[in-house]
């Protein structure tokens, strides 16, 4: 048992009906023994010559002293544990719990659970919206088997919106860095696209996945100029994130600083794209938070980094 359990709710629901339990029983039981005991001893006065008066005093001091026993049960218990360093530290945390264990705690404790899940739902429901249209692309990839590969890179993309509420068109738009994008960062600069423009999401999805495969082939013709063994499909989708934001140099530049240097070399590279070109200071900690998820891919193969409220382990 940890403090950890002494904060969740559900735990301290069981102690709080095992602690009304015990209540009860060291009420209930001390009661019952002496109201036993009692009715024993007027049977004994009443009729003296069929009760050995002596007997029975002695089995109502029994009674007595095994209900005070009973009633300080605990008290005793606590105290025998508290001579003994682990019993001690066991203690302490049991007396936390047990002490946790109230009503007013508990409901508050639910109460930070519900905000907690309506506040992940809000999320979720603010996910699935925004990224409602890549279920087309994964649904294409799924038999290719790169499917976490796009969706990683829709995750740190993310689109600007749609033309019309059914989702089936993208809107042009700029995000504020002076660039026309489409759809997942699919840009003027390499989809031809006006400000304004509607587009089918069927086809600047399509445009979106091959413009990501070609980036795939190009990543890994440059691994295989390397003398690199551990390179894997984690590796491989960071790099595509890192040239599909950043531009193909710096794609080539983490292959070769990886190559040269590991992890070390790899995590500079990620860090020399951080910095917005329009000076916007919330674009650079953009920047940052999706480099650090690229790293955290890159270096663990964990495809869930979590780019929104994301907090940040490598880059800072």
């Amino acid at each position: 048992m940890n403090f950890d359990l002494c904060s969740d709710y559900h735990v301290l629901e069981a102690l709080r009906i095992i602690r009304f339990i015990i209540l009860v029983l060291r009420i209930a039981i001390p009661v019952l023994l002496i109201v036993l005991g009692s009715m024993d001893f007027f049977k004994t006065v009443l009729d003296p010559d069929k009760n050995d008066i002596s007997k029975q005093a002695r089995q109502i001091g029994t009674r007595v002293l095994s209900a005070f026993i009973i009633f300080l049960l605990p008290t005793i218990i606590k105290l025998a544990f508290s001579f003994t360093a682990n019993f001690a530290d066991l203690s302490f945390i049991m007396t936390t719990c047990f002490e946790n264990a109230e009503t007013s705690y508990i409901n508050q404790l639910k109460q930070i659970e519900k905000e907690r899940l309506q506040s992940y739902e809000n999320n979720s429901v603010s996910y699935k919206s925004k990224y409602s249209v890549s279920r087309y692309v994964l649904k294409k990839s799924q038999n290719a088997g790169v499917g976490s590969m796009y969706s990683f890179i829709m995750q740190y993309e993310g689109n600007e919106g749609y033309c019309d509420s059914s989702n089936t068109q993208y809107k042009a738009v700029d995000i504020g860095d002076g660039v026309v994008t489409i759809g997942y960062g699919v840009t003027n600069h390499i989809f031809d696209v006006n400000l304004g423009d509607c587009v089918d999401t069927e086809i600047v999805d399509d445009y979106f996945m091959k413009h990501v495969d070609e980036k795939k082939e190009f990543v890994e013709g440059l691994v295989k100029q390397t003398n690199i063994t551990d390179w894997d499909d984690a590796k491989t989708t960071a790099a595509i994130s890192l040239g599909y934001n950043c531009g193909d140099d710096y794609a080539k530049k983490l292959v070769q600083s990886y190559a040269a240097s590991g992890n070390d070399g790899a995590l500079n590279t990620f860090k020399s794209c951080t910095h917005a070109g329009n000076g916007n200071e919330s674009f650079t900690e953009g920047l940052k938070t999706r480099r650090d998820g690229e790293y955290e891919l890159f270096t663990t193969g964990n495809y869930d980094t979590g780019f929104y409220e994301r907090t940040r382990k490598y880059i800072e």
